[in-house]
């Protein structure tokens, strides 16, 4: 983590122009044209399980194909009728004018130059003039979407800016959108382009204050959140997380669809009536099922103890955990399911994720040793011994001394993240260790997993720059720390939500300023 006194303070972030992420790019199809976005056949680069590193993004020719195929698609898939509309009384060229002007305002985040608007006009004119007024404004929507303005936004100050010292502070539009695509994922609304336009050179605080508040409660930054906390904690598609069906033939794709519902209604819940704290998806009491991800992954939990009731008409309800086994996110089938292989538990995919994604601990491996899977063993040992043996190698326990132990305090949950006594025909030994954190100490499976974490200020503080990666779309530098550090203070209290942090993260004093050099 950086510290107030690690460096001497500027600004991290470069003049850059940024590409918008693939899922990004999606949400803006969709709220631009109301079309759904077409799948894109090329993944973004993750870092930090994160899609969104401006340092990662560029165009590609497997993704500029995506991208021109998806134009052309989106614009034919359009009712021109319903999003632009012209009156028989009206001139179709008026039409497809004022058209043009406000959907390149929305969709640049910004008013469209003149020249950029005569070539969007130009093209209408020549595909009307052969097939109508329906035809020429699908090929002005596909000019548009096709666009750079589109398809990167700026961070580079206004014009004229280039000779004034080593800082340059973003416009007013280009702060909007940085505002925006930080809180909601997407291009700034009309009501925050008004507002920032009424300034007169940097935005000030009070409006940023203003916007930033209104825009967090907007159902689009619920669905930023969700995007943020499925990234950071490695959830992001349960219905993309496979297993061997003879190994796990209960694990069909109805129940895949049913884990990836309970990670929506979780985080869901923990926005909602869970106030938005880091507490109320760590340390969560209860979980969402329907009876058949109840009575094919939790039903084992309550032997001995009275099961709950659910009911068999498929709908989700709140699932109180049994308490001696599971609490929070980490407790949930559909989180231990994503952090296991197709074929059996991996102690060292669920320990580094925590380790990873909750500490900000990263492990170099030894130069020149390869990473492979655990040998050694009996052949028909459990999960824990094969993984036991595989360490013992000096080299390999420099790394794995850290990991191996969290994931085997979670072993007495399956690939599927079904409890379990045994492994095969061995008892399960779900005893596990956290070290080298500042909540070191024994324990035994989720739910003490949890009481831990959730009282780690390191984990709290790993939050805050995971948040820093997400929102920035970059790594923290040392330059960064005389505002990560405040933001660690902030939120080390337990009753801060991260919709507030997310807040004070864009009013930080730096947030619209850019350097002018890497």
């Amino acid at each position: 983590m950086a510290s107030a006194g690690a460096a001497t303070c500027g600004v991290g972030t470069e003049r850059r122009v940024r590409r918008l992420s693939a899922s990004e790019y999606s949400r803006s199809i969709f709220e631009l044209t109301g079309a759904a976005p077409f799948p894109l056949s090329s993944l973004d680069p993750v870092v930090h399980g994160f899609d969104d590193n401006a340092d990662a993004l560029s165009i590609t020719t497997g993704n500029f194909e995506d991208f021109t195929l998806s134009a052309e698609l989106t614009a034919k898939a359009v009712d021109v009728a319903k999003l632009a509309p012209c009156a028989p009384a009206s001139e179709p060229a008026a039409c497809a004018r004022d058209f043009a002007a406000s959907f390149a305002e929305r969709a640049f985040g910004r008013l469209p130059s003149a020249g950029e608007l005569g070539s969007f006009l130009q093209l209408y004119t020549q595909a009307s003039a052969l097939d109508g007024y329906h035809v020429g404004v699908r090929t002005l929507i596909q000019a548009v979407l096709m666009s750079p303005s589109f398809l990167y936004r700026t961070e580079l100050g206004p014009e004229g800016a280039e000779d004034e010292g080593p800082e340059v502070t973003l416009s007013a539009e280009e702060t909007a959108n940085a505002l925006a695509f930080a809180l909601t994922g997407q291009r700034p609304d009309a009501a925050l382009l008004a507002r920032v336009r009424e300034s007169e050179g940097a935005v000030s605080r009070e409006v940023l204050s203003e916007q930033a508040r209104r825009l967090a409660a907007t159902d689009a930054a619920k669905t930023q959140w969700e995007r943020f906390l499925r990234s950071l904690f490695g959830v992001v598609d349960l219905r993309a997380v496979n297993k061997i069906p003879a190994y796990f033939p209960s694990y069909t794709p109805e129940i895949k669809a049913a884990l990836d519902t309970e990670v929506s209604l979780f985080f869901a819940r923990a926005l909602g009536s869970g106030g938005g704290t880091l507490n109320a998806i760590l340390g969560a009491p209860s979980t969402f099922a329907n009876q058949l991800l109840f009575s094919t992954l939790y039903l084992p939990d309550y032997l001995g103890v009275e099961a709950p009731a659910v009911p068999s008409t498929g709908e989700f309800v709140e699932l109180p955990f049994n308490p001696s086994l599971r609490r929070g996110l980490l407790g949930t089938a559909a989180w231990l399911a994503g952090h296991s292989p197709v074929h059996r538990s991996s102690p060292v995919d669920r320990g580094l994720a925590v380790r990873s994604r909750l500490f900000c601990l990263s492990l170099e491996p030894p130069k020149g040793v390869a990473i492979g899977q655990p040998g050694g063993g009996d052949a028909d040992g459990t999960t824990r011994n094969k993984f036991e043996r595989h360490s013992q190698d000096p080299v390999c326990q420099s790394c794995h001394k850290f990991i191996d132990p969290i994931g085997f305090g979670l072993e007495m949950m399956d690939a599927t993240g079904r409890y379990r006594e045994a492994d095969g025909a061995h008892p399960v030994d779900s005893s596990g260790a956290l070290s080298g954190t500042d909540v070191d100490g024994l324990f035994r499976g989720p739910a003490e997993l949890a009481e831990r974490l959730m009282q780690s200020q390191q984990v709290r503080a790993c939050f805050v720059t995971q948040l820093f990666r997400f929102m920035e779309g970059r790594d923290e530098r040392p330059e960064d720390s005389c505002e990560l550090s405040p933001l660690q203070q902030y939120f080390a209290d337990p009753s801060r939500t991260f919709p507030e942090l997310a807040v004070e993260m864009v009013l930080r004093p730096r947030f619209a300023l850019r350097r002018r050099a890497p």
